[in-house]
C-alpha cells in the first residue's frame, strides 16, 4: 500500500506563507515526501494549501475555484481532502466552508482552539520540540527519561543510552 499511496497538492493561485512554524514544517515535509504526485489522477488524497490567517471568504473562494476547475472535490465533497490550520476553521454558513469543515480532515496544531476540532476525523500535530546536538563528552549529555524494564535499575536500554556517543538531547 505504501509504495502506491499518493497525495496531490493543489497549487494555490497566489503565493503565500504559512503563519506558524508547525504549518510550514508540515508543508515542507509533505512536499519532500515520496508520496506526492504531480498527477492528480494517481492521488488517493488531496492536500488543500492555504494560509490559516486568510479570511473565511477567501478560503471559501479557493474551495469554490477547486470545485469548478478540478473534478476531485466533487467526487466526494472533499472527503478525500485535507488541510493544515493551526487557527482551525469554525462552522461558517458558506457551502464551501461547511463541506471543507464537515468532510475534509483538518490537521491542527497543539493545543487546538475550542470548537474548531472534530475529534472523530481531525488530527492534531504534536508540539514542536527543538532538538540540539550536545557535546560528545558523557558528562554533558542529558537522559530525561529511562524506562525501567521489569523493575531493574540498570536495564539494557539504560546501559545503551549511557554508552551512546551520539549525544542528542531534547531542549524544551
Amino acid at each position: 500500500m505504501l509504495s502506491s499511496f499518493k497525495i496531490y497538492i493543489y497549487t494555490p493561485s497566489k503565493p503565500f506563507s504559512f503563519s506558524s512554524p508547525t504549518e510550514s514544517l508540515f508543508f515542507t515535509s509533505l512536499q519532500a515526501s515520496p508520496f506526492v504526485t504531480q498527477n492528480p489522477e494517481e492521488a488517493h488524497l488531496f492536500f488543500v494549501p492555504f494560509a490559516s490567517n486568510l479570511s473565511t471568504r477567501s478560503i471559501a473562494r479557493f474551495i469554490r475555484d477547486l470545485r469548478m476547475e478540478f473534478p476531485y472535490w466533487n467526487r466526494t465533497l472533499g472527503a478525500d481532502h485535507f488541510y493544515v490550520s493551526c487557527a482551525g476553521l469554525g462552522y461558517e454558513s458558506d457551502r464551501n466552508l461547511v463541506e471543507l469543515k464537515k468532510n475534509s480532515v483538518q490537521i491542527s496544531c497543539f493545543p487546538v482552539p475550542d470548537g474548531k476540532f472534530v475529534p472523530h476525523k481531525d488530527i492534531t500535530l504534536p508540539p514542536l520540540a527543538r532538538i540540539t546536538r550536545a557535546s560528545h563528552a558523557p558528562g554533558n549529555r542529558t537522559v530525561r527519561y529511562l524506562v525501567r524494564h521489569n523493575g531493574a535499575k540498570d536495564s539494557k536500554l539504560a546501559n545503551e543510552l549511557r554508552n551512546d556517543s551520539d549525544g542528542i538531547r531534547t531542549v524544551q
